[in-house]
C-alpha cells in the first residue's frame, strides 16, 4: 500500500461516488438495497454538498481513486459511509482512510454507522476502530465513537478502570466501618477511617487525570 491522499470532494466528482455507491457490494450493504437512478443520485448529491457541515473526501492511492468516505452532519452526530472500490477491498485501505479522514472532523465529534446484523465484515470493521454497538433492531444496529483527539495520549480506560477498582476496594472499607459502628468499638473504626482516606486521595489523583 502506497501514501493514501485524502481530497476534498465535490461536485465535479459525482461520478465517481455514483459509480462505487452502485457497486455490487456497496448494493448489497446498503440501507435499502437498491441501485439509485442517476438523476436521483445526483440531485441528492447535489443538495448534500451544499450542506457545509457536511464532510465528504475522496482517496486517492497515487494516480488512483481507492474510495470515499462521507460524513454527514445529523444534529449532534456524523453519519459515517465508506465504499472502497471493489478492486481495493480486502487489503486495508478502509481502516486507512477512516485513520486519515477522522483527523479533519475534528476532536470529541459523536460519529455513527448504521451496519446490517449480518455484515460480519463491516461490524468487524467498526469494532476494530473502536466503535461501539448502541442500538440493534432486526436488520440493523447502530455503532458509535468519539472522534479522538490526537493530541492527547492519556489512556482514559485504564485511569477508569483504575477508579473502578479504587471504588470496589473503598465501597469494602465502608461496609466494614458500618459494622464495627454498630459493634461500638472507635479504636478500630479510626484506623478504617484512617484507609478510607488514603483510597479517596488515590481516586481524586486519578480523577484529575482525566479532567485536566
Amino acid at each position: 500500500m502506497e501514501k493514501i491522499k485524502i481530497i476534498k470532494a465535490n461536485l465535479r466528482d459525482f461520478n465517481y461516488f455514483y459509480s462505487i455507491r452502485n457497486q455490487k457490494s456497496s448494493v448489497k450493504n446498503s440501507k435499502f438495497g437498491k441501485i439509485y437512478k442517476k438523476f436521483e443520485y445526483k440531485n441528492w448529491f447535489k443538495q448534500s454538498l451544499k450542506k457545509k457541515d457536511n464532510k465528504y473526501y475522496l482517496a486517492k492511492e497515487e494516480k488512483k481513486l481507492v474510495g470515499y468516505i462521507r460524513f454527514n452532519k445529523n444534529l449532534f452526530y456524523y453519519k459515517i459511509s465508506i465504499a472502497i472500490d471493489e478492486t481495493f477491498q480486502n487489503k486495508g485501505y478502509g481502516k486507512k482512510i477512516f485513520l486519515l479522514c477522522q483527523k479533519k472532523i475534528g476532536k470529541n465529534k459523536l460519529l455513527i454507522s448504521e451496519v446490517k446484523n449480518n455484515n460480519k465484515k463491516s461490524i468487524n470493521f467498526f469494532e476494530s476502530l473502536g466503535f461501539i454497538k448502541i442500538q440493534k433492531n432486526k436488520n440493523w444496529s447502530l455503532y458509535g465513537k468519539f472522534s479522538e483527539d490526537n493530541s492527547n495520549s492519556i489512556n482514559y480506560e485504564k485511569f477508569i478502570n483504575q477508579i473502578e477498582n479504587k471504588r470496589k476496594a473503598n465501597n469494602v472499607n465502608w461496609m466494614n466501618l458500618l459494622k464495627l459502628c454498630f459493634r461500638n468499638s472507635p479504636l478500630e473504626t479510626k484506623k478504617i477511617f484512617n484507609e478510607i482516606n488514603k483510597k479517596d486521595k488515590e481516586i481524586t489523583n486519578l480523577s484529575k487525570k482525566l479532567i485536566n
